[in-house]
């Protein structure tokens, strides 16, 4: 925000409130005149040490947002046993399933439950790795419309990509999706 400010109020295409332009006028006066907009960009506006803080706080919630739980109270199961491993999966099936994209979740989905079940740790990990992308990068990527960044462009992403070149689905036709999402038992 402060930065659309700054760049509108620099350009002077709009007039903003005088107590908004003493606000940014004073924002502004604490960083050098030899410090570029980009610098103040890439440090969140802060100070450095702040800069450090706010990245390492932002990579940390990051993370453990990410990561998939699979701590689960024993009395869930009654005298089941629980494998940590099955619940992984399951829940890595369930987001690819779930991801509010009908084309993403029928190709993710209906690949998941084919292979997930199959799949090594490693690549496990891959694959969960691909699926904390944005529902709509993974789209571009396993479409072949971007190429995927190299900490994803991995074993996982080549299957994904033949997966979704192979047109496992059909050809646009209603009947087929009907039919993919009945069979993968996606809702």
């Amino acid at each position: 925000m402060q930065g659309v400010i700054r760049v509108l109020w620099a350009s002077q295409k709009i007039r903003a409130l005088p107590a908004l332009q003493n606000s940014v006028a004073s924002q502004c006066s604490n960083f050098s005149t030899k410090q570029t907009i980009k610098d103040i960009e890439d440090n969140y506006g802060l100070e450095a040490s702040l800069s450090e803080r706010a990245k390492a706080r932002d990579k940390s919630l990051r993370l453990e947002h990410e990561s998939l739980k699979t701590d689960v109270s024993a009395s869930n199961y009654g005298t089941r046993s629980i494998d940590p491993d099955g619940i992984r999966r399951k829940r890595i099936i369930y987001r690819s399933k779930q991801r509010g994209w009908l084309e993403v979740d029928l190709l993710l989905g209906t690949w998941a439950v084919k292979h997930v079940p199959d799949l090594t740790v490693e690549e496990l990990d891959q694959y969960e790795t691909i699926l904390n992308r944005e529902t709509m990068d993974i789209f571009n990527y396993i479409t072949g419309k971007e190429a995927p960044p190299p900490e994803i462009d991995n074993a996982i992403m080549v299957q994904l990509k033949k997966w979704t070149i192979s047109s496992p689905l059909g050809v646009a036709s209603p009947v087929d999706y009907e039919a993919a999402k009945e069979n993968s038992n996606l809702t």
